[in-house]
């Protein structure tokens, strides 16, 4: 089942008509534009080493995993992000640190405002979607676990 992130149902490529690789690799948009594009959810999966780092970390996780999801756009926008379900609420939430993408966000006047605050800005937006059910819907429903388990959710997690 893929369900979008969308912006604007109207949103085209012809609404993009500027998105290409910069020299490094990174496509650069400001979030405005960034926000408009529509996202289809590509992969998500639980990764075991993941959750034993955020165990190391002392963040009391009882299932921890990745999740990308990509634009319909050409190229492709890629955002991916790690999550984990708190063990003792059963919320799922964003990892920290956990953000990682091919745009590199920019200021009104096209500066580059870095990958750490562009880590950051996409951790506030994904705040705004209600990713954890599709997220939940994938991972579990691939090890048996029925994907409309009640669990709870938030939308975003900061340490």
């Amino acid at each position: 089942m893929n369900k979008s992130i969308e912006g604007s149902a109207q949103t085209r490529q012809a609404d993009f008509p500027l998105l290409s690789h910069s020299f490094d690799g990174y496509i650069r948009l400001s979030l405005s534009h960034f926000h408009l594009l529509p996202f289809i959810h590509l992969y998500s999966s639980e990764d075991a080493d993941f959750l034993d780092e955020l165990h190391r970390l002392a963040i009391p996780a009882a299932s921890a995993g990745y999740s990308e999801w990509v634009s319909d756009t050409s190229p492709p926008v890629s955002i991916a992000w790690g999550w984990f379900i708190h063990g003792p609420t059963g919320q799922m939430l964003l990892a920290p640190d956990g953000v990682r993408s091919n745009v590199m966000l920019v200021d009104r006047q096209g500066y580059d405002l870095g990958p750490e605050r562009t880590a950051n800005l996409f951790g506030v937006w994904l705040g705004i979607f209600s990713w954890q059910s599709e997220v939940r819907s994938s991972t579990w429903s691939t090890r048996g676990v029925a994907a409309s388990a009640e669990i709870p959710t938030v939308n975003f997690c900061s340490y």
